[in-house]
C-alpha cells in the first residue's frame, strides 16, 4: 500500500512540477519565435530599403551622365561628323564603363552613330523615349526587351540642343549594362547569408515581370504575380503592414 501511495505522489508531484514547466516552456519558445519572426522582418526590411536607395542613387547618377553628355560642345555643333560624335561617345564609355553602347538619333528617328552595326539606320521614331526627348526632355525607361537588339535594356535619353540653345538637333542614348544593376542584388543577397537570412533578391515590374533575378533566365519571361496568385494592391498592402 505504501509503495502504491508512493507511486501516486510522485506521479502527482511530475505532474504538478512538468505542467507548468511546459506550458513555461511553450510560452518561452512562443516568444523566442516571435521575437525571431520580428528580427527578420526588420532584418528584410533593413536590407530591402538600402536596396532601394541604392538603386535610386544609381539611376540618378546614370541621369546625370546622359545630361552631361548631351552639353558636349562636339554634339551640339551641328556640323561635326559622325566619326567626331562616335570618338566622344567612345571617350565617354571609357570614363564610364556602365555603357556598352551610346547612339545618337537624328531629330527624324533615324539612328545615325552606333557601335553596334545592326542598330545603325534603325527608325526609332515612334519610341517614347525618342519622343520625349525630341521635344526637349530627359527620359528614363522602364526595362523591356528591346525588338532591335533582342535584349533586356534601361533606356536613358536626352536632348541635344544647338549651341544656340533653341533648336534640337538631336537625341542622345547611352545603353546601360543592366548586369551593373543586377550585381547590386547579388551584393543584397551575399548580405542576407551573412546574417543568416536564406533567399535571394529580386526585382519585379509593375506587371509582376522579373526585371531582376538571380537566373537571368526568369527576366522578362517570368511573371512572379501569375505564377503566385497575387496581385499588386496585395504586395503594396502586406509591404505596409
Amino acid at each position: 500500500m505504501f509503495k502504491t501511495l508512493r507511486v501516486k505522489l510522485l506521479v502527482f508531484f511530475l505532474l504538478t512540477t512538468l505542467t507548468p514547466l511546459s506550458f513555461l516552456g511553450y510560452i518561452s519558445y512562443q516568444s523566442q519565435k516571435q521575437e525571431l519572426t520580428k528580427y527578420i522582418e526588420q532584418s528584410l526590411l533593413t536590407f530591402s530599403n538600402e536596396l532601394a536607395s541604392e538603386i535610386e542613387r544609381t539611376l540618378y547618377e546614370r541621369i546625370s551622365d546622359v545630361k552631361h553628355l548631351a552639353t558636349n560642345p562636339i554634339l551640339k555643333e551641328v556640323s561635326s561628323t559622325n566619326e567626331e560624335i562616335q570618338e566622344q561617345f567612345i571617350h565617354f564609355m571609357d570614363v564610364y564603363d556602365f555603357y556598352s553602347d551610346t547612339i545618337f538619333v537624328k531629330p527624324d528617328g533615324i539612328v545615325s552613330i552606333s557601335s553596334i552595326d545592326k542598330v545603325i539606320g534603325s527608325d526609332l521614331n515612334d519610341r517614347k523615349w525618342f519622343q520625349a526627348s525630341i521635344k526637349g526632355d530627359i527620359y528614363l525607361s522602364d526595362i523591356y526587351l528591346s525588338p532591335v537588339i533582342h535584349e533586356p535594356v534601361l533606356v536613358m535619353s536626352a536632348p541635344v540642343f544647338n549651341e544656340s540653345g533653341e533648336e534640337v538637333v538631336g537625341v542622345i542614348s547611352p545603353l546601360f549594362d543592366l548586369n551593373y544593376l543586377w550585381q547590386t542584388f547579388t551584393k543584397f543577397s551575399e548580405q542576407d547569408q551573412i546574417v543568416g537570412l536564406e533567399g535571394y533578391a529580386f526585382l519585379i515590374n509593375k506587371n509582376g515581370e522579373f526585371i531582376a533575378h538571380p537566373d537571368h533566365r526568369k527576366i522578362l519571361n517570368e511573371n512572379h504575380l501569375e505564377k503566385n496568385n497575387l496581385n499588386g494592391s496585395e504586395i503594396v498592402f502586406n509591404s505596409k503592414n
